[in-house]
């Protein structure tokens, strides 16, 4: 009789490990899937911030181009009245002289 309860009592201890170990399963499974979430919910809100900032940055990057051959217009035209004018003064000062 003693060892028949004492396998009873080895079969009610496997029960409760196995009963423990599919809880913590459930436990590491949604952890799982909440990681996943955190991680989905992250990557996402990156992606669109990398988005919005490469929009601004092409935006800034056309306005700079606008910028400069604006400058480069405006030196060119300078540089041109400035050669005139010298020249102007050149050509009236040969002539007085």
């Amino acid at each position: 009789m003693p060892g028949h309860v004492r396998k009873e009592l080895l079969e009610e201890e496997e029960d409760e490990e196995e009963e423990e170990k599919a809880d913590v399963d459930v436990e590491e499974t949604t952890d799982g899937i909440e990681s996943a979430a955190t991680t989905t919910t992250t990557t996402t809100t990156t992606t669109t911030t990398t988005t919005t900032a490469h929009h601004s940055m092409g935006e800034i990057a056309e306005r700079l181009l606008r910028m400069e051959n604006e400058f480069k217009t405006k030196i060119s035209s300078a540089i041109q009245t400035v050669t005139t004018a010298t020249m102007g003064q050149l050509v009236t000062e040969v002539i007085e002289y």
